[in-house]
């Protein structure tokens, strides 16, 4: 938020408040903005509510011109919201084009100097899951990649981990993978684990009963805001089988 200032009036000769602007740093996807002012030159009346403006600009050009109603009578705290939509809006008081990963920039002008206030507010970005492609990364009993985006993890300059859980639905095996970020600030995070067609304890650091044509599924949850993203993927071989053409009954190498 911005920090409230004093400014001299040379005309009138005595100090001024500056306005004050709050707002959320982040807010979901088609979420709200709270917006607060704090102005006392705007409470003007000791019986009667003042009113204010703020404007909310969205990533995609999109504008609001927000009410803010005081909270009381000669309070000079001033507050309102204003739903966001990731689309092109079409409807009075809702901000439209708050695309993910982007950011809404809030503005007050105090009009007693003349002075703007702002701020922005990050649209969170959307996190998503994805298996890494080819035969390799699709074969039962060798490691399968998973590669995480999710620009709200990055929070320092340097590389971030995170935990990625993959599983052999339904009620197969679960695993928990770590995921590191390729690079500071990158908000991209990978990860490997491996696979093998035996049987074998949950959370093991390897997804035990893997086969061909099985379905394994990855799912993330973001541990402070509650978002989610999942994946799926099937394994299209098994390493080590071998199936004779125009059957469908596989050999294992080394068995009868």
């Amino acid at each position: 938020p911005a920090s409230r200032g004093m400014q001299w009036s040379g005309a009138s000769g005595f100090l001024r408040n500056r306005g004050v602007l709050y707002v959320d740093d982040v807010i979901s996807p088609d979420g709200t903005i709270s917006v607060t002012v704090g102005d006392a030159d705007l409470s003007a009346s000791a019986t009667t509510q003042a009113q204010g403006y703020a404007t909310l600009t969205s990533a995609g050009g999109e504008t609001v011109e927000l009410l803010l109603a005081e909270n009381g009578t000669s309070t000079g705290w001033f507050k309102g919201s204003v739903v966001t939509s990731t689309r092109e809006a079409g409807v009075a008081g809702v901000l439209g084009k708050a695309l993910p990963g982007t950011y809404v920039e809030v503005a007050y002008l105090d009009c007693s100097d003349n002075f703007k206030v702002t701020a922005r507010v990050k649209v969170a970005a959307v996190p998503a899951l994805s298996f890494g492609a080819g035969p390799y990364l699709a074969t039962a009993g060798l490691p399968v990649e998973v590669t995480l985006v999710d620009t709200n993890l990055d929070v320092t300059a340097n590389a971030e981990s995170a935990t990625v859980t993959v599983s052999l639905p339904p009620g197969g095996d679960s695993e928990d993978l770590a995921v590191l970020e390729t690079g500071g600030s990158t908000g991209v995070f990978t990860g490997q684990l491996h696979t093998v067609r035996a049987a074998g304890a949950a959370n093991d650091g390897r997804l035990n009963g893997a086969r061909g044509g099985a379905e394994v599924a990855a799912s993330f949850t973001n541990p402070l805001r509650g978002d989610s993203a999942s994946a799926s993927m099937r394994f299209t071989t098994e390493a080590g089988v071998t199936t004779i053409a125009g059957s469908a009954t596989p050999f294992v190498a080394g068995s009868p």
